[in-house]
Order: C-alpha cells, then structure tokens, then sequence
C-alpha cells in the first residue's frame, strides 16, 4: 500500500469523528474547554484510506486531508439584505428571524427594526410590501401566510412612516426565490420564506454588527480526559416536542433541546431524536429526514440576527445524519457548531427543522 501524506486540522477531524461518538453514550468528561484531537480516537488506516474521506487527484499523487479554517461571517445572517440598483431600493427580510414557523405576528423589536429600515424613505413614496413563502404545505395555506406577514410588515412600516403609500401583497409559493431541491434544501426554503420592501429612494442605513468576541482558533493542549468519553444522553431536556417523522409517514419522533452552550467564539448547540415507535429495523436520521440534511438554525429575536451551522466548502461542523442510526425508544444526541452570539443574551430561538415548530427561548449557557 502506498503511504498517504495526512494533513489533519482539529476542525476536519471533528467532523469526521464526532458522528460515531455522538450516538454512543459512555462515562462524561469535563468538557468547559473546547474538544481537541487528544479527546477522540486515534484515526484507524481504514478510516484514512476509506474513499469518502480520501481526497484524490487524477496525477495518481498520494491522497490526502485537508481543510479550510471554519469562518463565522457566513453562517451569521442579519434580518435584512439591502440591494440598489439605480434609484430602487429592495430590502429582503427574513421570515425565519422576523417569525415563528406559520406564525405572522411581530414582536416589538421586530417592529422597530421594520421602521428603522423605512426611515430614509422619501415622503410621499410608494412602498411595496410582497409576502412570499416556500413550496412546503398546499398552496391556499403558504397564499394565506404570504398575505399575513406582508400585512404584518406593512403596519409596522406604516406606524414609523404614516406618510408613505402602501401596496401590499402576498405571492405564496408562486415566486420561488431559488428551486427549493438537493442537499441545500432547507437553505432553499429558507431564502424564499421573505417578506421584501421595496421603494424609490436611498437605502437604509446598515445594521451595525457587534465583533465577535474571539477567533476559531485552535484551543489549549490536550488532553482533557479519556479519549472518545461521551456525555450520555439525558432524559430530561431544556425543551421538547413531538413531531411527524418527514421520511416515515405515520411514525412519530421526539425531538428536545439538550442544551445551547457558548464555548469561546463558537456556540455548540445539542438536540435529542427518538423514534416513538415504528419499525424495530435501524433507521439513519438522513432516512427519518426523508434524505435531507438537518440543519438547525439559532435566531436571536431582539437583536435580529440567525446563526447558522459553520460550514467549509460543504464540509458542516455537525453530526453526520447517515453515520446516526436510531432505534425505536433509544434516543441519541445530534450536535452542530454555530458562531458565538454577537450581542449578549439569555435566551435564543432553535430551529430544528423548518417543517417544525420552533423551540423558543432556549437558555444560553456561557461558561
């Protein structure tokens, strides 16, 4: 056999290995300092040499590991995104922070932020407030949701602007922002759920970002405690609910926050799945899905601002759904690593998944 040359960062061997810790339960070690390679295993020659993870090229050169550095930016997205062409101005909101999932009511910093937005709108301008949503549910109910957020959006516009015009509409599912299909569907259906302004003016003024509190960087010598210990999974939970399985018609899951915990300039995020039920065969939790991804997101409804799941070139700092196999009444941990809270909190909403309700008010935990 040939020598492979390996190049190993923390955050590529995070990803591969945390999916088979994570379903396990075993003894806990304290972990208040961030996990280094000193906490897993050693990486075995078959897991090196296994093609999904060997990266080859076509000169027959020796394969190898590698990985960019983990960048907060990206996964870190404000309510509004701002485009001007000419003297049109387009604010696109973003109903995953501005609402609850099928909800179209605003809270009082929501409404705020809306009229912060209209405050550069010339007197007397037209306002154009569209409502849209994503392809999921029938098209009379994302019709009637699309009309609700836009109304909502429009009376908030018109308690900080009295002076402009409004026309207001709702689209529904009927202008798709991107195709709503493959690995990125849940991003997909997220960019479509929106509410958009638009108007002939100057843009508003950008929403002021706080600095990130530190860099993922790389954390102190190890080791910390027994390689490959596992907390076990605990049988009570911050939060949870009972939801439809999107992959087995007629079978139930049990899904609950474990808990949201700040470590450094990242956030670790811990969600419980349970299959109540169903078939007694391993089901992974990519099946459950209906063959997508989970991607969780936190929003911070006060500041406005979504934190998503950090992620490299398709590479996410998270479990791996098709490595996580549940068995009907086991329940087993799913993690994913999202950036440090930019503003000072208590209290985040968790998304789990889009076709879910939304688990508010998590506590934040710092150390």
């Amino acid at each position: 056999m040939r020598p492979i040359a390996r190049r190993l960062p923390a955050a590529a061997a995070l990803t591969l290995v945390v999916a088979v810790l994570v379903s396990g339960a075993s003894p806990a070690t304290d972990d208040a300092t961030p996990l280094t390679l000193d906490d897993f295993p050693a990486l075995t020659e078959g897991v090196l040499t296994n093609r999904l993870f060997a990266v080859r090229d076509y000169s027959g050169s020796p394969a190898f590991f590698t990985v960019r550095p983990y960048e907060a930016d990206p996964a870190i997205r404000q309510v509004e995104q701002v485009e001007q062409e000419q003297d049109q101005t387009s604010v696109t909101l973003a109903s995953d922070i501005l609402f609850t999932v099928d909800g179209s009511d605003l809270s009082e910093p929501a409404r705020a932020a809306v009229g912060g937005l209209v405050a550069q709108v010339p007197a007397g301008a037209t306002v154009t407030v569209d409502g849209h949503t994503d392809s999921v549910l029938d098209d009379a109910y994302n019709q009637a949701l699309s009309e609700r957020r836009a109304q909502s959006v429009a009376a908030a516009v018109a308690a900080a602007r009295p002076d402009v015009v409004l026309d207001v509409h709702g689209y529904g599912e009927s202008r798709l922002l991107v195709p709503e299909e493959g690995e990125d569907v849940a991003d997909d259906r997220a960019q479509n759920r929106r509410v958009e302004l638009r108007y002939s003016g100057a843009p508003p003024t950008p929403t002021a970002s706080a600095a990130p509190s530190g860099t993922l960087g790389s954390a102190a010598a190890g080791p910390y405690g027994d390689a490959g210990l596992v907390v076990p999974v605990p049988e009570s939970l911050e939060i949870e609910q009972t939801v439809d399985a999107p992959g087995r018609p007629g079978e139930k899951l049990r899904v609950g926050v474990e808990s949201l915990e700040v470590r450094g300039a990242s956030m670790r995020l811990r969600i419980v799945v349970e299959r109540l039920g169903g078939s007694s065969e391993p089901a992974t939790l990519y099946e459950l899905m209906d063959r997508s991804p989970l991607r969780p997101t936190v929003a911070d409804r006060t500041r406005l601002v979504e934190y998503r799941t950090l992620s490299n070139t398709g590479q996410r700092w998270s479990t791996d759904e098709l490595a996580l196999d549940l068995l009907p009444g086991v329940p087993v941990r799913f993690e994913a690593t999202l950036p440090a809270p930019l503003y000072p909190t208590e209290a985040l909403a968790v998304s789990v998944d889009s076709r879910w309700s939304t688990f508010e008010d998590v506590p934040v935990a710092f150390p």
